[in-house]
């Protein structure tokens, strides 16, 4: 018998389908690089008018909602006067999407990516924005935890920042006074994603079974937080010294991360997505820093090196993460079954032949511009197997949607 859906299992539900969609509009982009003269079947249509489609509907779609629905977890939305608000709050995010979607086949973009809002589409994402964090103000009020405060302040000012980031004249797409990414801000970013996985345990309710390890994991944060503090962050080099090592202090999260993890006691039924996650991340961090070395980074920048990490931060560490978090936390009995069908591991395939084809492509670029731009042999089989990667990932999305869509309690 079916029974109504939690707002959390919404809000997976409409992530799995802006994942479904975004991965459509991937196949279609890369079936135009490898057929560039069907291009002319769809006009004003072009490649560039469908990268942002691309880009934002994994980031404020799959990416974002996922986490939307983690907030209305654990401010517990559903138990406070505001619980029917919670839904209408997801549908508008979408509707937000939506219409920010056309607008960018439109041609209407700010010029930056993952920032691409402008006019409408912009302002309405922002009152998304705003009335999200109501929500959970309103939520927060009949509890009035301390830690749940603190997120409150946190998240108070982000409508307000996307909004600047947005703007051209705030902020400009191509900023010269700016370095670059540098070791420092490579480190702080990867920071970010390092203290969402600290905190997923204890957010998501885990029992923990060792205090040493844990506050040892804590404790290198700290460090590494203070190290990001003290390195120049302005127009540094990527043959500094200075940054590389910086950069390169995050390799001590490959072994201890795994090791963090298994102090804590998780749901049955995650091992898998709990592998996944570590095992990109692990590679995320050491491809990232290789990456950045001289010699490696002059070789690789601007080509398909960057498509190939991009999708290994993305469609490997990001989804593995998400089905984590969403498995842990939600009343998730149908994610959790995810980590032991065949989906799950034409996912994982999928993504890891993805990327090591980019990988090759990008150094092959590095040593002859000529392998893309000609249209070579090589080129064309490794989009063509890009491709292949593609739909399977294609259909795969299809089918973790449509289950999520018919799952019954």
């Amino acid at each position: 018998m079916k029974s109504e859906p939690t707002d959390e299992t919404v809000a997976m539900t409409h992530a799995l389908g802006w994942m479904f969609v975004a991965n459509g509009v991937g196949v279609l982009m890369a079936t135009l690089l490898l057929f560039p003269q069907l291009g002319k079947w769809f006009g004003e249509l072009t490649y560039g008018r469908w990268m942002p489609l691309h880009l934002n509907m994994h980031l404020y779609g799959w990416s974002s909602l996922p986490l939307v629905g983690a907030l209305i977890h654990v401010y517990r939305v559903g138990e406070s006067p505001v619980a029917r608000f919670a839904r209408p709050v997801i549908w508008l995010w979408s509707l937000a999407l939506a219409v920010g979607s056309f607008s960018w086949l439109a041609g209407v973009s700010s010029g930056k990516i993952f920032l691409d809002w402008r006019g409408v589409a912009c302002y309405l994402f922002i009152m998304v924005l705003a009335l999200l964090w109501l929500l959970l103000a309103a939520a927060w009020w009949k509890q009035r935890g301390r830690f749940a405060l603190l997120g409150l302040l946190a998240l108070l000012p982000v409508p307000g920042m996307l909004y600047m980031a947005t703007r051209p004249d705030l902020y400009p797409p191509v900023n010269p006074h700016t370095g670059g990414p540098t070791g420092a801000s490579l480190l702080g970013s990867t920071l970010s994603i390092i203290f969402l996985l600290l905190i997923l345990p204890k957010m998501c309710g885990c029992v923990r079974k060792c205090n040493f390890w844990t506050k040892f994991a804590w404790g290198a944060f700290v460090v590494e937080c203070l190290l990001m503090m003290v390195v120049e962050t302005g127009n540094s080099s990527h043959r500094d010294l200075e940054q590389i090592l910086a950069l390169g202090s995050l390799l001590v999260w490959i072994p201890l991360m795994p090791v963090y993890f298994n102090q804590w006691k998780w749901r049955e039924g995650l091992r898998g997505w709990r592998v996944a996650t570590l095992a990109w991340l692990g590679l995320l961090i050491l491809t990232g820093w290789l990456s950045f070395l001289p010699g490696w980074l002059d070789h690789l920048k601007f080509t398909n090196g960057l498509v190939a990490h991009s999708h290994l931060a993305m469609a490997g560490f990001v989804t593995s993460f998400l089905m984590l978090l969403t498995g842990q936390m939600f009343d998730g009995e149908k994610i959790r079954q995810l980590a032991h069908r065949r989906e799950f591991f034409l996912w994982q395939f999928a993504v890891l032949g993805y990327v090591l084809l980019m990988w090759y492509s990008g150094w092959r670029e590095g040593n002859d511009a000529a392998f893309v731009i000609s249209h070579s042999a090589g080129s064309v089989m490794v989009y063509a197997l890009r491709l292949l990667c593609g739909l399977v990932m294609l259909w795969v999305s299809a089918r973790w949607w449509i289950q999520q869509l018919t799952y019954e309690k």
